[in-house]
């Protein structure tokens, strides 16, 4: 009897022990995702693309449309997972999601977030789409687009799709919106957590505070950044990156140092693609 009441113990002990080692390595595991490693879902392999999504990509998006092949398949990918993990919602009447849409948003966000290859803005889970401009109950004012904290990035289509009519004027909404949701994303403490290198933020900091304070009492409409972007450093963030995007080269030429600190923050040069495709 005490024999087996031993090996019963023995076998507790076991389970105990085993236990805590399991909850253990699972806490290391999150720590070390938390740290930028990405999680599983993202090193899963990812479905091809929907050659509807590729056919809207191919007409709107210049960056993809400057890649090698190898790269347009990458590009594709990240698409096709970065829809799988969004819930696309209508929030006009009569408005249908349609391919055309979905590979928009999507294949914006992925230019943004070129740089950072296991990026997906995981926060934002719900991306709502109006026809027009709509009115917000809590600002009381009309968007074209907004990006709550909570995790709901907000568009209208109509305003989205003019951005991709004149594509070297440096005003994209979409751009500029995914350009607020890869901030807030940077600061929300989940797998993706910090990707965007401190040093990077500081040094663009230092030149938006700069811009912002000289152009404060002076006279509107003489610089490349439309006037809205002094509002604050988030809104310089996001019209700085729609030019960086839409037209880099202007960029560069103008204001080389800007320019130069997105290259370091989003770790990728626009331009690099461009000579690709001349070459």
């Amino acid at each position: 009897m005490e024999n087996i009441l031993y090996q019963i113990g023995q076998v507790l002990l076991y389970i105990i022990v085993g236990g805590l080692i399991l909850i253990l390595n699972i806490y290391r595991f999150q720590s070390t995702i938390s740290q930028g490693i990405p999680s599983l879902y993202r090193i899963l392999p990812r479905r091809r693309i929907k050659e509807c999504y590729k056919i809207h990509l191919a007409r709107n998006i210049n960056f993809y449309k400057n890649l090698d092949q190898k790269s347009k398949i990458e590009f594709e990918k990240r698409v096709q997972q970065f829809i799988s993990m969004k819930q696309f919602i209508s929030r006009s009447k009569g408005l249908e999601i349609t391919c055309e849409i979905t590979a928009i948003v999507a294949g914006t966000a992925v230019m943004v977030t070129w740089g950072f290859p296991y990026v997906y803005l995981s926060h934002f889970k719900k991306i709502l789409i109006y026809n027009d401009n709509y009115y917000s109950t809590i600002t009381q004012q009309y968007h074209k687009g907004e990006v709550h904290p909570g995790g709901i990035i907000v568009l209208s289509w109509a305003a989205l799709k003019e951005g991709f009519v004149d594509r070297e004027d440096g005003i994209n909404l979409g751009i500029h919106e995914m350009a607020h949701a890869l901030k807030i994303e940077n600061r929300v403490r989940n797998e993706e957590y910090s990707f965007i290198e401190q040093k990077a933020i500081n040094k663009f900091d230092e030149l938006a505070d700069l811009e912002i304070y000289q152009r404060a009492d002076g006279p509107e409409g003489r610089y490349l950044l439309r006037d809205y972007s002094i509002t604050n450093r988030q809104e310089y963030f996001a019209v700085a990156v729609e030019w960086f995007f839409e037209n880099p080269g202007k960029l560069k030429e103008i204001k080389p140092e800007l320019f130069d600190s997105l290259v370091t923050l989003l770790k990728v040069n626009p331009l690099s693609f461009q000579a690709h495709k001349a070459a």
